[in-house]
């Protein structure tokens, strides 16, 4: 059960980051908790954060969770459910709310105090932070979707056209690691021969092993594969190791973008 629980604690960790966010979490809970008159209030963001923390790390629970849902990487997203940045600023106006107002030589109230506190919890609520601009990763957006313009570019190539007042169209497509995660954003009319789990969790996918895990593509092999699988489109990276020229193996070229050229599956089902 102690192994169990620590896997719990692990997942709790990575989700949090940094501690000194966690840490003002649960002194905004324990003031909530404390401070607020309100029961409803307080059973919004103490006690049922508080429960719903309690069965996160029961170590039943986390095995029941993995045998229902076959895999407890997504305990994570139970976390959720736990309203940490609104307790924190709910506890920030509550702390406000408490502040007395003074009058001045003048007999009008003060609200200075009022002010600081709500301005303190900000700075601190950033000072536990980074900020997210400072990332490598993180780059100017080049459309209004903010991923990849090239990424649009090849689901705009493959999306099927379609017709009102007829039924839904949708192509399949393999597609490099790169975009997946784009491309099921940008357009689900495109549904792709593997998805973001096999990607994150490395689980097998035989389009996916001969397209990304070999050192030279079998391009007949893996043409048949796709054929099997009633895949349309084949987008490889222009640099990918083939054994043979595509068209050799019946695959016909599409289109091309600058880095992507875009290939039609030779007898594809349905096609």
């Amino acid at each position: 059960m102690y192994g169990i629980f620590m896997e719990s604690w692990v997942i709790f960790k990575l989700y949090g980051g940094r501690w000194s966010y966690l840490l003002l979490y649960f002194a905004a809970l324990i003031f909530v908790a404390v401070k607020a008159k309100d029961k409803e209030i307080k059973l919004l963001f103490a006690w049922l954060p508080l429960m719903m923390l309690a069965v996160f790390f029961f170590p039943p629970f986390r095995k029941v969770y993995v045998r229902v849902f076959g895999d407890g990487n997504t305990q994570y997203r139970l976390l959720w459910l736990v309203p940490m940045g609104m307790t924190v600023s709910y506890a920030g106006c509550l702390a406000a709310t408490l502040v007395p107002m003074r009058g001045n030589r003048l007999g009008l109230k003060r609200i200075t105090d009022r002010i600081l506190i709500p301005v303190a919890v900000s700075a601190l609520i950033m000072a536990c932070g980074s900020l997210v601009y400072l990332n490598p990763l993180v780059t100017k957006a080049e459309n209004p979707w903010h991923i990849p313009q090239e990424a649009i570019e090849v689901a705009d190539i493959i999306a099927p056209e379609q017709t009102p007042g007829a039924g839904r169209l949708r192509v399949r497509a393999a597609v490099p690691s790169e975009l997946v995660h784009f491309i099921r954003q940008y357009n689900t009319d495109i549904v792709l021969a593997y998805g973001r789990d096999i990607i994150a969790y490395n689980y097998y996918n035989e389009i996916h092993e001969r397209l990304e895990k070999t050192e030279r593509i079998d391009v007949r092999g893996l043409a048949e594969v796709l054929k099997d699988d009633g895949v349309q489109y084949l987008v490889l990276k222009r640099d990918a190791p083939v054994d043979t020229d595509p068209a050799d193996a019946g695959f016909m070229l599409y289109a091309e973008t600058e880095s992507y050229r875009i290939f039609e599956v030779p007898g594809w089902a349905g096609g």
